[in-house]
């Protein structure tokens, strides 16, 4: 992953930002939200219209209500920090405190996205400790697994939304 860090003093470069954005383009649909009436879903908005449920389970078990939310929020969230950073947009105190408010409620980083093609055994999975007796968060799209690049966004947007919100709030941005 592109570092948010170069040789002590935090940039931002525009790596950085090609890098989310190549995630953002290439994960499922175009935006994600939660599903209010079942919190471990989220729902995937796909162009034209359409829409598909994401589960999201740590194991066999549906996952915490923090890390749905925070992962239904995610396109949107790094989306919007990086228009911030550039100056594109600007984000209200209150949309600021809801973003940290999630990842708050979340499980700690790193998390780190195994992906089977790329020589992982198993399949996809997002590991989200450590330690051996947490298990692994998985996606969903009815009983398959969701794409890799789902899976490679939501760790992703784990290290890169704290790190960008944190650069947001302290008032530095780079020059468009």
């Amino acid at each position: 992953m592109a570092s948010l860090h170069h040789g002590g003093v935090a940039t931002i470069d525009e790596r950085l930002f090609s890098t989310i954005e190549a995630y953002l383009a290439a994960a499922s649909g175009h935006e994600w939200t939660v599903v209010e009436s079942d919190s471990a879903r989220v729902l995937v908005r796909l162009a034209g219209g359409s829409q598909r449920v994401m589960r999201v389970t740590r194991g066999f078990e549906p996952a915490a209500t923090g890390d749905v939310r925070f992962i239904a929020h995610s396109r949107q969230d790094l989306q919007r920090l990086v228009d911030g950073i550039r100056g594109k947009a600007t984000l209200s105190g209150p949309e600021l405190d809801a973003i940290a408010q999630r990842c708050s409620q979340t499980s700690p980083g790193p998390w780190t996205a195994f992906i089977e093609s790329e020589g992982e055994p198993g399949s996809d999975a997002i590991r989200v400790s450590e330690l051996d007796s947490e298990p692994d968060m998985y996606l969903w799209f009815g009983d398959s697994l969701a794409p890799s690049a789902d899976y490679r966004l939501v760790a992703a947007a784990r290290q890169y939304v704290p790190a960008l919100l944190e650069r947001l709030m302290n008032g530095n941005r780079s020059t468009p």
